[in-house]
């Protein structure tokens, strides 16, 4: 299924010609994607990752590379974030400053579910100013029934989007 979603990314990112990429979780996606946007010769790349000894492997791995000037990955602790009457812990808001322009493609592959109950809900209420008509969210997990419930609770704030 892991291989499924991060073709879709590829395939997205090199169809849909993103300007910027905001990515929740860092790994393995955010190289692929970098080198997706690398391949169109346009595009940035804002990662997103809880865990500081994660993200500076990756900035490591994206370093080697040489393609540091494509992709931030940026380190935000969770917090505590009440949305809609009930605590979230979510990414530190700070990263937004990174966000100077709307995301094209929103790829959601954190915060890790063991953090609390739809753990990956706050990502659209709290980036919701950024996203256009044409913006694509992807959500990995997408079948496991936690992930399930959070895109419902997503529909109610995003009257605009389809779901796939």
């Amino acid at each position: 299924m892991f291989t499924y979603f991060l073709k879709l990314i590829v395939d997205i990112i090199l169809s849909k010609k993103p300007k910027l990429v905001v990515e929740l979780g860092s790994g393995i996606s955010t190289f692929l994607t970098v080198k997706a946007l690398e391949k169109n010769g346009d595009g940035k790349l804002i990662s997103i990752d809880n865990d500081d000894k994660y993200a500076k492997l990756t900035r490591k791995k994206i370093g080697l590379e040489n393609l540091s000037d494509i992709v931030k990955v940026v380190t935000a602790e969770l917090k505590m974030h009440p949305i809609n009457g009930q605590n979230y812990m979510w990414y530190e808001p700070s990263f937004v400053k990174e966000i100077k322009q709307n995301i094209d493609l929103l790829i959601i592959d954190g915060p890790p579910r063991i953090i609390n109950k739809n753990a990956r809900f706050p990502a659209i209420p709290l980036l919701n100013e950024y996203f256009t008509d044409d913006t694509v969210i992807l959500l990995d997990d997408g079948r496991r029934k936690d992930e399930q419930n959070t895109v419902k609770l997503w529909l109610k704030e995003l009257d605009k989007f389809k779901v796939e």
